[in-house]
């Protein structure tokens, strides 16, 4: 779909060299199948000649897009430049209003991530693997209950993060324990 937008929008778009070149675009937080988004960001290496408007950009690239998506910032930087995820927000709207158990479960949570207590889960690897149980603790900064909703906020570092799954099992959820797809709500980004 971007490769699409950017270049309905008048973007040119750098390639790799050699046989099979490809756009040089990324997603630096790739979304879990089934995991919905209103805070994700798109690096593009654009080849321009002349200079242009982060200003003047954005409402090309708006014009392009589907229905539902909205470009909400265009940033333009010479040289090299990265985004790394340091914090994530992840919703699970539930079919029903949080049952007592979930409740319990989200402060049992929270106690765990702020008296440094481990948080342990099974990590699922690829089919045929062994699982692994390992400590989340670092990954978690915080969960809270607002009606039928539950928000966890997460922290992301070089070493990992605490997965979608990961969470849910944390919390006793289930797939059918939820109204629609889990919602990335907000990342954190910083530059390098």
């Amino acid at each position: 779909m971007w490769c699409r937008v950017l270049t309905r929008s008048g973007v040119d778009v750098c390639f790799s060299q050699g046989y099979n070149p490809h756009p040089k675009i990324s997603l630096p937080l790739p979304r879990t199948v089934g995991v919905r988004s209103d805070d994700e960001c798109l690096c593009a290496q654009v080849c321009a000649e002349e200079a242009f408007e982060a200003d003047a950009l954005a409402p090309c690239i708006q014009a392009s897009l589907p229905e539902g998506c909205i470009v909400t910032d265009v940033g333009l930087y010479e040289g090299k430049v990265g985004f790394c995820p340091v914090a994530a927000v992840y919703e699970f709207p539930l079919e029903s209003p949080v049952q007592q158990e979930v409740h319990s479960r989200v402060s049992a949570l929270n106690a765990s991530a702020t008296q440094a207590q481990p948080i342990m889960v099974e990590r699922r690897g690829k089919e045929g693997a062994r699982p692994s149980t390992i400590d989340v603790r670092p990954y978690i900064a915080s969960a809270i209950v607002a009606g039928d909703r539950v928000a966890v906020d997460c922290r992301i570092s070089p070493a990992g993060t605490v997965r979608v799954d990961e969470i849910m099992q944390l919390l006793g959820l289930r797939t059918q324990d939820l109204k629609e797809g889990v919602l990335r709500r907000a990342v954190q980004w910083e530059r390098n």
